[in-house]
Order: structure tokens, then C-alpha cells, then sequence
């Protein structure tokens, strides 16, 4: 049985990995392609209060938010 539950942990831990999720407002600079977020909630409560930068990237359409490899954990 334990076994099981650890096994299960194991999987959801391994699903989990890399995963973001954060909430709150936001403000965008269109002269420096940014977009500013201001953490109100996260997954990882450590992250909550503090701004995340990301660089916006418009194509064709598309917005892609940039996360700098340094904020990747």
C-alpha cells in the first residue's frame, strides 16, 4: 500500500516538474517589448509579491512571453 502512495507521489512530482503557475496583474511597455506581472498568487509561494519581466514577441498573430533562462527553476 505505501508503496503505491509513493509510487503515485513519485508520479505526480515527476508531472509537475517545470510547471508555473502564477497569477495577478500586469502592465505592459510596448517601447521595450515587456510585459510586467505583478505575482498576486503562485504555486510556489515564494514568488508571491515580487514582478516577473517578460519580453513580448508578436508574430503573426501570436504573442510569446520570453522567460529569461536565469528565472527558470
Amino acid at each position: 500500500m505505501f508503496s503505491a502512495l509513493r509510487s503515485a507521489a513519485s508520479e505526480v512530482a515527476r508531472m509537475i516538474e517545470g510547471f508555473d503557475a502564477y497569477w495577478g496583474t500586469f502592465d505592459v511597455d510596448p517601447d521595450r517589448s515587456q510585459v510586467v506581472h505583478h505575482v498576486q498568487g503562485a504555486l510556489e509561494p515564494g514568488v508571491v509579491g515580487r514582478d516577473r519581466i517578460r519580453t513580448v514577441t508578436p508574430d503573426r498573430g501570436l504573442l510569446t512571453l520570453v522567460v529569461p533562462p536565469k528565472e527558470c527553476w
